[in-house]
């Protein structure tokens, strides 16, 4: 009531906990749910094991998890939020900085699929590692994590697909065919870049 009487534009974090009338919820750190939640919420996760700055953690995680473990909160309505944390001196360590210039390079291209994206509108996909959906008004973006081999296939896709694209360095159309709600897409192997290739699919309007 403090916070809102002084600051009505101050967001207010569910780990206050309690019966706080907060404006998202928060997991607990580094836990990401199965499955879809609703609502407003995040995870808050560590680079390495330590919140902050320990000069003996050196348990660094890989810019391939950390673009999993994004795209797969983000497929399921959330946001993820990462801790830095600086040495005495100031200074981000020199891992951290290695590890989010790798995952600002994949951003620099895929982002549209995780600014402004949410949940995805499937979710059979998430009791598996091999791909995630995001999704905007009339496009939805499917990051593949492994090679689906000559073509990916989904099923209860709404409505028609007017185009399917990669969003790579060098953007490009890509064949496919919809039989009622099933869709087909044939990608070339030479397509699929790691950590993770994103297509995105335009619906008719």
């Amino acid at each position: 009531k403090t916070v809102r009487d002084l600051s009505p534009d101050t967001l207010i974090s569910g780990r206050l906990g309690g019966n706080a009338r907060s404006d998202y919820d928060s997991e607990g750190d580094n836990r990401i749910p199965k499955g879809l939640r609703p609502g407003d919420w995040e995870t808050p996760a560590t680079l390495n094991d330590t919140w902050g700055f320990r000069k003996d953690d050196e348990n660094w995680k890989s810019s391939s998890d950390l673009i999993f473990k994004l795209v797969d909160i983000v497929s399921k309505g959330g946001n993820y939020l990462l801790n830095v944390g600086p040495d005495a001196l100031g200074r981000i360590p020199a891992p951290s900085r290695r590890i989010l210039r790798e995952v600002g390079k994949w951003m620099k291209v895929n982002g549209e699929a995780i600014y402004g994206a949410g949940a995805t509108p499937f979710g059979d996909e998430l009791v598996s590692t091999s791909w995630r959906c995001t999704a905007k008004t009339g496009t939805l973006y499917i990051h593949l994590f492994e090679s689906p081999g000559a073509a990916f296939a989904i099923d209860g896709v709404e409505g028609r697909v007017s185009g399917v694209r990669l969003l790579s360095a060098d953007p490009s159309s890509v064949r496919f065919t919809q039989d009622g709600k099933k869709l087909t897409i044939d990608i070339p192997a030479s397509a699929i870049r790691p950590p993770a290739t994103v297509l995105r699919i335009s619906m008719e309007r």
